[in-house]
């Protein structure tokens, strides 16, 4: 175990049953820091998976679902957040929902394309980012592969993402 922890440094996230949402949200409470999302087109996938964990009442505002960013931008501009317009683009969506909520981090996952096309169509993507104070990371994912297991994978990813920020490893180092 030593040996491999050793050998693999930051790729390896846990033991045995830790999911990474734990190891996430552990990390949160030992900063006393805390996290909510903005997911659109995921029906609240990612909220659900850190929500389950009995450790993120501490940690989790909770977050934000729409079925896509017109329905984000829409229900934001009722809710009487002044800086939200038409214009207003997917990080810029993310920043406000953070302040919206007053958390340390925020979580978002944009909406894909579900249609699937034919043989001839790109592969869907999907936008994930990290939102803190100072910073912003933003990662586009390919989604090929079983449609069935994107919405796990881009939670995975994302939350890898701020596991990666938390221990102040970059997600471009091997």
């Amino acid at each position: 175990k030593e040996l491999i922890t050793t050998q693999l440094g930051h790729l390896v996230f846990g033991e045995e049953d830790q999911e990474l949402e734990h190891i996430v949200v552990d990390l949160l409470n030992r900063r006393e820091e805390t996290l909510a999302t903005l997911e659109l087109g995921t029906g609240g996938s990612l909220a659900n998976r850190i929500h389950e964990y009995p450790e993120s009442s501490s940690c989790f505002a909770g977050g934000l679902i729409y079925p896509d960013f017109a329905r984000a931008i829409q229900s934001l501009e009722r809710l009487g957040t002044s800086s939200i317009s038409q214009q207003t683009s997917l990080i810029e969506l993310a920043q406000i929902t953070r302040d919206l909520l007053k958390t340390d981090y925020l979580l978002m996952i944009s909406d894909w394309d579900r249609n699937g096309g034919d043989q001839n169509e790109l592969i869907p993507e999907v936008t994930i980012a990290l939102i803190a104070r100072d910073t912003v990371v933003e990662r586009k994912l390919k989604l090929g592969g079983d449609p069935g297991i994107h919405k796990g994978r881009i939670g995975k990813a994302i939350l890898n993402e701020l596991r990666l920020h938390l221990l102040g490893v970059s997600s471009d180092e091997p």
